[in-house]
C-alpha cells in the first residue's frame, strides 16, 4: 500500500497492532477487575444487610413472644424495590411470593420453619395538599407457643439466639403467673365480700385498652361485644382461669382530667358470677 509515496506494510504495522491488542487487553483486565470489586462490594453489602434484618427478626421474635404475642413483623416491603413493580393487581391487598427479589427473598426463604404471610399495609404521607398514599406489604412469621416458635428458630442452625428466646419467653411466662396469682388472690377477697352483702358477681380485673386488652376503644365500642382474643398475656391467664366459671365483659367508662382538660376514659370489667 503507498499513501503519500510511503509506503505502508503488515510488517511496519506489526509493533503498532501488537501494542494495541497489548493495550486493549490490559483495559480489559482493569474493568474485569472493577467489575469484580464492584460486584464483591454489592455482595458484601448484601449479606451485612440480610444479617442485619436477620438479627433484628429474632430481637422481634423474642419481644413479640414476651408480649404475649403469636406474631411478628420481620421485614416491611415496598414496590420496586423489595418486589417486582407491577406484581400487584390494582386494588388487590395480594402479593405472591414468587415477586419478591433480593433481600426480601433472602429472608422470607431463610425463615420457611415459621407459618409466613405477606401482609398488606398502607399509609398516608405529606402535607394536605399534596397527600400521597404509599402500600407495601410486611412479612409476618406466626407460630401456636412458645414450643413452636423455639423449635422454628432452633430449626435455622446456629447463631439464631434460641437459648435467649427461651430464657425470655419463660421469664416473661413466670412473671405473667405471678401477675395473674395476684389479681386472683383479691379477687378471692372480693367475691367472699360481694357474697356476704348478697350478690352473686364480682369484678375479678378492670382492662384498660393498650395495657390489658390491644382493640382500641372506640365510641362505639360498648355496643358490641368483647372478644376474648384482645386480651393480652395477664389478662389471658386471669381469663382462663376463670373460664369454667360464668364470665362477662361489661364496659365501662368515666371522665378524667380538670374541667379543661377532661377527656373519657373507657374499657371493660371481668366479671364472674356465681
Amino acid at each position: 500500500m503507498e499513501t503519500g509515496g510511503l509506503c505502508l506494510n503488515e510488517r511496519s504495522l506489526r509493533p503498532t497492532i501488537n501494542k494495541f491488542q497489548t493495550d486493549m487487553n490490559q483495559l480489559k483486565q482493569q474493568l474485569r477487575e472493577v467489575t469484580g470489586r464492584a460486584i464483591a462490594a454489592a455482595k458484601q453489602a448484601t449479606a451485612a444487610l440480610t444479617l442485619s434484618i436477620r438479627t433484628a427478626a429474632f430481637e422481634k421474635l423474642r419481644v413479640e413472644a414476651c408480649a404475649g404475642r403469636k406474631y411478628a413483623v420481620v421485614m416491611s416491603l415496598k414496590e420496586g424495590h423489595d418486589y417486582v413493580a407491577g406484581s400487584v393487581a390494582r386494588n388487590s391487598q395480594f402479593l405472591k411470593p414468587e415477586s419478591l427479589v433480593g433481600v426480601a427473598a433472602t429472608i422470607y426463604k431463610e425463615f420457611a420453619g415459621f407459618k409466613r404471610t405477606l401482609q398488606y399495609w398502607s399509609r398516608v404521607e405529606g402535607s394536605q395538599r399534596d397527600e400521597c398514599i404509599v402500600e407495601g406489604f410486611n412479612i409476618v412469621l406466626e407460630w401456636t407457643d412458645a414450643d413452636e416458635l423455639i423449635a422454628a428458630v432452633e430449626a435455622l442452625g446456629p447463631g439464631n439466639n434460641s437459648a435467649a428466646i427461651r430464657q425470655a419467653i419463660r421469664q416473661t411466662e413466670q412473671a405473667i403467673a405471678e401477675k395473674a396469682k395476684h389479681i386472683l388472690a383479691q379477687f378471692e377477697k372480693t367475691a367472699r365480700l360481694q357474697a356476704e352483702s348478697g350478690k352473686n358477681w364480682a369484678i375479678v380485673m378492670s382492662l384498660k385498652p393498650g395495657v390489658d386488652f390491644t382493640r382500641e376503644v372506640g365510641s362505639k365500642l360498648h355496643a358490641q361485644a368483647f372478644d376474648p382474643a384482645w386480651l393480652g398475656p395477664v389478662a389471658q391467664a386471669v381469663y382462663d382461669a376463670c373460664s369454667e366459671f360464668e364470665t362477662a365483659f361489661e364496659f365501662w367508662s368515666r371522665v378524667e382530667g380538670g374541667q379543661r382538660d377532661e377527656y373519657t376514659v373507657e374499657g371493660f370489667n371481668l366479671i364472674v358470677r356465681w
